[in-house]
C-alpha cells in the first residue's frame, strides 16, 4: 500500500498548512502616506543638490519644486 505523503516540517517556524489573514486596511491612510513620502523625497532631493554641489538652487528649479509641493499639499486637504 502507498503511504499518504504529509508535508514535512522544515524547522522554519511555520506550518505549510497554516493560513494567514490580512489585517484590515484603513481607507485613505495609504494615500496620505504616499503624498507625504513624495513631498519628503522632493525636499530631500532639493536639499542634497544644494549641499553636495555647494551652490544655490536655480530660480527656475525652485519654482518647479515649489509648484510640485504646492500640488501635493492641496491633495492632502
Amino acid at each position: 500500500m502507498l503511504k499518504k505523503l504529509e508535508p514535512r516540517n522544515t524547522g522554519k517556524g511555520s506550518s505549510p498548512r497554516k493560513k494567514t489573514t490580512a489585517a484590515p486596511k484603513r481607507k485613505g491612510c495609504s494615500k496620505e502616506k504616499d503624498i507625504i513620502f513624495q513631498a519628503t523625497c522632493i525636499i530631500e532631493g532639493a536639499h542634497q543638490v544644494t549641499v553636495k554641489l555647494g551652490r544655490e538652487v536655480e530660480e527656475l528649479q525652485f519654482k518647479n519644486t515649489y509648484e510640485k509641493l504646492k500640488k501635493l499639499y492641496k491633495e492632502l486637504d
